[in-house]
């Protein structure tokens, strides 16, 4: 698997980003992690579906390393079945956690009751069934020094010479969670709900304390807003009225009704630069909509690729003759081309019945389980890096009026951009952001659908949007059209109990082809005029959360830290922090403070290299 289809990246690295962790992903089908990075790291996680491939070198390793002092977080399986003929290897290293499997499964639980349970830690958005517990092998908390959160007893336990099973336990080594108590998980619906509470648990398990938390939801004591628009169906003919009337675009209306008529909030606008190239089937009127736009003073200028990439995979090692054999097969033309009639083909086939659309999909030779829409949208010349990502950033700024300049770069299609894409933005010397699609709302009613900050692509990062787009909301902009106003209760779920994530609006410019999508996005933008939020640039908050992962921080003395090297991150958090205050008088570089749900936010000096 890829590190973001990992239950590490989908559901617990959020989690350890809130509490100020960053997450190295190890791929153990290559080896044993180096033993720098395991010594330089505060902790090893390890939530496992399948076996490891080398599983008595791994056991052997995770018990060398566990007495030295690193904690481990076991999710779910240690690593392979534990088996009556494999529980040495395996308990040889979990007693180290304090505890050790017993060679007992329990598959009929109808007699299984709680005997303990920490209602502070399990129970967090799924409560357990009494009558309905999950199977599980039976768990011993061996050592005095680890604490069993929850424990379940069966008269089957009689049999392994057992009181009962620990499945849920902490200790000074780290923690672990038994399979099927720390989700509910549905193979079916795919959906997934938290049994444990993951902040708390990782908190006990890695044994946490009052300590600076980088922090990338607030600016100045404010939770922070934000928007930025993917250039998608810019030249549209709109149905709102009175542009309907006059064969307008969606982007005329968008720029009227949804950034004109809102000075005050900035919003960054990701044109398709192929969008606004005559060669390739831009149109004239695109062009000004942008230049007027790019005129305004809230508005950030930004590219949202030259091509319009589907698959960005496709394109990691690109075949052009693939390519061109992909398009004429799904638009159903003969052998016969030639380059400019190829974007015409795909403009059809985008065109056609949803049907049709859901069938034109392409599979990887790389990975033939990968399906995705056609690889781009303008497939007319051979992909070419430099102009997907510094042409576009190119034609962006061109478009500028003199000191305006495109220095953020949205993803587009599955925004799952390779290495070399990532450091052309980068070498360009623009941020890049999209991806992650975070929703906590009643139909994605988890903080397991809330994504964390980034996505590790070799030596590269991608920067996830904050918030999901109108396209998850609507089942590929197919409707409901107005279904985009569930983006409020993720809005209220990620800032209560607490802030895990900004305010940020984040659309299409399709969404001004209808008048539903037009007053949904109306809506939240006079939500965030009425909100005590910080409004940012795109960029702003791509720096921030590239500071979030750069950042140094060191403990200096008894409640005494200091932070370098932390971009345009410029506040900290303290969790449970109580009434505690700044000392100002000691500090450097700190302008202010608030209270926010039980957490203090400290606000940092963005002039201060050194806080």
């Amino acid at each position: 698997k890829r590190s973001e289809e990992t239950r590490l990246h989908r559901w617990l690295e959020m989690p350890l980003n809130h509490l100020g962790y960053k997450l190295t992903f190890h791929d153990l089908a290559k080896g044993l992690p180096p033993a720098d990075l395991v010594r330089r790291s505060a902790a090893i996680a390890t939530w496992f579906h399948d076996p490891v491939p080398d599983p008595r070198a791994y056991f052997a390793s995770a018990k060398k390393t566990a007495p030295g002092g690193k904690r481990f977080m076991v999710l779910e399986s240690p690593g392979m079945a534990a088996e009556k003929k494999d529980l040495p290897l395996i308990n040889g290293f979990l007693s180290e956690l304090g505890v050790s499997y017993v060679d007992h499964y329990i598959t009929d639980t109808a007699s299984t009751r709680i005997l303990s349970i920490d209602e502070r830690l399990t129970g967090f958005e799924h409560k357990l069934d009494p009558q309905r517990l999950p199977e599980h092998q039976v768990i011993v908390a061996a050592k005095r020094n680890a604490t069993v959160h929850l424990a379940l007893t069966d008269p089957g336990y009689a049999y392994a010479n057992a009181p009962h099973s620990a499945l849920i336990v902490t200790g000074p080594k780290g923690g672990i969670i038994a399979t099927g108590f720390a989700m509910d998980y549905h193979d079916e619906t795919d959906r997934a709900r938290w049994i444990v509470d993951p902040f708390r648990f990782i908190e006990t398990a890695l044994g946490g304390k009052l300590r600076p938390i980088p922090d990338t939801t607030t600016v100045s004591g404010r939770r922070i807003y934000f928007s930025h628009i993917d250039g998608d169906g810019w030249n549209n003919v709109t149905e709102a009225e009175p542009y309907r009337s006059n064969g307008q675009m969606a982007g005329q209306a968008m720029a009227d009704r949804l950034i004109a008529a809102y000075p005050d909030l900035p919003v960054s606008v990701g044109l398709i630069a192929g969008d606004a190239d005559l060669e390739t089937g831009g149109e004239a009127k695109a062009i000004d909509i942008a230049k007027s736009l790019f005129k305004l003073p809230q508005v950030e200028v930004a590219s949202h690729t030259y091509t319009h990439p589907y698959f960005w995979e496709f394109f990691e090692n690109y075949d052009r003759k693939r390519e061109v054999s992909d398009v004429l097969r799904f638009s159903g033309q003969p052998n016969g081309y030639d380059d400019r009639s190829l974007t015409a083909l795909v403009n059809y086939w985008r065109n056609t019945t949803t049907e049709a659309h859901n069938h034109a999909t392409v599979v990887s030779d790389a990975n033939p389980a990968d399906e995705a829409p056609l690889p781009r949208a303008r497939p007319h010349e051979p992909f070419d890096i430099d102009l997907e990502v510094s042409g576009a950033l190119d034609i962006s700024t061109s478009l500028a009026q003199e000191g305006k300049r495109a220095l953020l770069y949205l993803w587009s299609g599955n925004t799952r951009p390779f290495e070399r894409a990532l450091a052309a933005v980068r070498e360009a010397g623009a941020r890049n952001m999209n991806g992650g699609d975070s929703r906590f709302d009643s139909i994605y009613n988890s903080a397991a659908y809330v994504a964390p900050l980034s996505r590790t692509v070799g030596r590269e990062r991608q920067i996830y949007a904050v918030n999901s787009n109108e396209n998850t909301y609507t089942n590929g902009w197919t409707g409901p059209y107005d279904a985009f106003a569930l983006l409020s209760e993720t809005l209220d779920n990620t800032e209560r109990p607490r802030r895990l994530k900004g305010f940020n609006l984040y659309y299409h410019a399709f969404s001004a082809t209808k008048n539903q999508g037009i007053a949904v996005i109306e809506a939240q933008l006079e939500r965030a005029r009425k909100s005590a939020v910080a409004p940012i640039a795109g960029t702003r908050y791509a720096a921030i959360a590239e500071g979030f992962f750069s950042a140094n921080i060191s403990e200096v003395g008894r409640d005494r830290w200091q932070i370098t090297d932390r971009d345009a991150l410029d506040t900290v958090r303290f969790d449970e922090a109580g009434s505690s205050v700044p000392d100002y008088k000691a500090s450097r570089g700190v302008i202010g403070h608030t209270h926010h749900e039980g957490a203090l936010y400290v606000a940092l000096d963005p002039a201060a290299d050194t806080v």
